[in-house]
């Protein structure tokens, strides 16, 4: 595994910013540290949700569309000679560094929920 394609680089990275944040909101208190580290870990799988939609190409295909018809309304001929170049080309850039954070937010996200329930049953 080559290091621009570790996940863990960034995943590590990921739970130091959040312990940190974790320790800077939480007070003292345990049920304190769980409902934070709950909250961090749903947004971290919000973020991971989110990132997965993107790359999926369900933005892209609303915006591509109304560029379409935008095109076949003002000017037909022209309206799909590009179009599957310019989705290649679109493809290609996301394709590249997507991924890599997919996987460390959501590990990232896991880590902080498997936190939140290990510390509600130690309590």
């Amino acid at each position: 595994m080559s290091r621009a394609k570790n996940p863990f680089i960034l995943t590590s990275i990921g739970i130091i910013l959040g312990l940190g944040i974790l320790s800077a909101s939480a007070q003292a208190q345990l049920l304190s540290w769980i409902d934070h580290a709950f909250i961090l870990g749903i947004g971290w799988l919000v973020v991971s949700a989110a990132l997965f939609v993107i790359r999926g190409g369900f933005f892209h295909l609303f915006a591509s569309s109304f560029k379409n018809f935008n095109q076949w309304l003002f000017s037909p001929g022209a309206a799909w000679a590009n179009h599957e170049q310019e989705r290649l080309a679109d493809q290609s850039q996301t394709n590249a560094w997507l991924p890599l954070l997919i996987t460390s937010s959501l590990m990232v996200g896991l880590f902080f929920i498997l936190l939140s329930l290990v510390l509600l049953y130690v309590r």
